[in-house]
């Protein structure tokens, strides 16, 4: 028969490749370098974003919300927790509002090489 064409669900191959030790280590590794480089990049780049806009931004009237928050509700150890708090959340917001609006260019630029025509 044709090897493209399903006549039964089964889940035989599933079992036989977990049950392969081999496999499962297999597995095992990616999860466990999908985690370090998950961490990995998250170290370096959420310090790297609240900085480097601060690197070319210094005047308060040019900063942005991440920044702006920061500078402006720190007080030495004087923290306004609340507003801080209202500032991540509305900082959160832009980058939300602009994934829903592209959302439909994201998926098609995902599935444009999976389908023909």
């Amino acid at each position: 028969g044709n090897p493209w064409w399903i006549r039964t669900v089964t889940f035989e191959n599933y079992a036989a490749i977990l049950g392969n030790e081999m496999f499962r280590g297999f597995f095992w590794n990616s999860l466990k370098v999908t985690v370090l480089v998950v961490a990995l990049t998250m170290l370096i780049a959420i310090p790297a974003a609240f900085v480097y806009p601060t690197a070319f931004i210094t005047r308060p009237d040019e900063m942005p919300l991440t920044i702006g928050v920061v500078s402006q509700l720190i007080r030495g150890d004087t923290f306004a927790w609340g507003q801080l708090m209202a500032g991540a959340l509305l900082a959160a917001l832009p980058p939300v509002i602009v994934y829903a609006f592209l959302m439909d260019y994201y998926i098609a630029g995902l599935t444009a090489g999976a389908t023909k025509g």
